[in-house]
């Protein structure tokens, strides 16, 4: 067998998204997405800014149907720095392009990774 086949170190792919970590990102904004086996759902995304996944896309699918205790609430009161109340409409148009320190951490079952907190900078 040829030295061209042989690796002496390999790159573990972490699926789609940034490994773990903290970062910091840009705020790109909210699409409607749609799941066969979850339905209807959110998608909020986030661009790295530095280091070696800059420009990588760090994202976290919710419900479809924000409310205050579940994620989709929790990252708009995040996002925009208020509490939440049911009833009431927010606006993130002020949010896209903001900075926020973003804690991504391990997909459910391991596949890929997710965001999982958000501070305003």
């Amino acid at each position: 067998m040829s030295d061209d086949f042989m690796l002496d170190e390999i790159e573990i792919g972490f699926g789609a998204g940034p490994p773990p970590a903290a970062y910091r990102c840009s705020f790109e904004g909210v699409k409607r997405t749609s799941h066969p086996e979850y339905g209807e759902g959110l998608r909020f995304e986030w661009k790295v800014l530095d280091g070696p996944h800059a420009g990588a896309i760090a994202a976290r699918t919710t419900s479809a149907k924000p409310s205050p205790s579940n994620g989709a609430g929790k990252l708009i009161a995040a996002l925009t720095g208020t509490a939440i109340a049911g009833g009431q409409k927010a606006s993130l148009a002020a949010c896209r392009g903001k900075t926020y320190l973003v804690v991504v951490e391990a997909g459910p079952n391991g596949k890929g990774s997710r965001v999982a907190t958000v501070v305003a900078q």
